[in-house]
């Protein structure tokens, strides 16, 4: 049986590797991983994967910060007279 945990990493590599990997072992990690817990090989072949590489050396741009849930909505608005 597989565990919540197992599907969640395996979710979280393919996801990776679809959108963002950094290298072939990367991929070969995923498509190895999801053949070990699935039974079966993954339907996307490394060559399709491999057109996404991204190399992390580049610099990306900050994400601005989101507002924290324990501030008030409409902290930052001026309150009306």
């Amino acid at each position: 049986m597989i565990t919540a945990k197992e599907n969640v990493d395996l979710l979280d590599d393919l996801l990776y590797v679809h959108l963002a990997a950094s290298s072939k072992e990367a991929i070969k990690r995923a498509r190895k991983e999801f053949r070990q817990i699935r039974g079966s090989q993954y339907p996307i072949n490394e060559d399709e994967l491999q057109k996404n590489l991204t190399p992390h050396t580049e610099k990306r741009e900050a994400v601005p910060e989101l507002v924290s849930a324990t501030e008030p909505a409409g902290a930052e608005e001026p309150a009306e007279a």
